[in-house]
């Protein structure tokens, strides 16, 4: 039942992909803010030698490589969409037709 469940949650819906940008986007922010950190600390001379730019390049990749993903994942999505055909817009019912 949680396959089935799975299957109807990633079949016609791309929020995960959405979040995943959002969460891509969310870490990448708090890696600039803890860059900042870091080099403050590190110009205080609180820090062992390499740790801040260490830091901050793994923070900093990280945020961009979960926020790139999550882009190509949302044009990978859109032309899924786009091959299952499915029209636009259903017409339930004709009102006031002359045919």
């Amino acid at each position: 039942m949680l396959s089935f469940a799975f299957d109807g949650i990633t079949s016609f819906s791309v929020k995960p992909i959405r979040w995943i940008i959002n969460l891509g986007f969310v870490i990448s922010l708090f890696s600039i803010i803890a860059l900042i950190w870091s080099f403050y600390v590190k110009f205080m001379h609180h820090s062992e030698a390499g740790w801040s730019s260490l830091m901050a390049s793994i923070w900093l990749l990280g945020g961009i490589q979960i926020f790139s993903i999550g882009v190509i994942g949302e044009y990978i999505g859109k032309m899924y969409k786009e091959t299952k055909e499915r029209p636009r817009y259903i017409i339930e019912s004709v009102l006031n037709c002359k045919e």
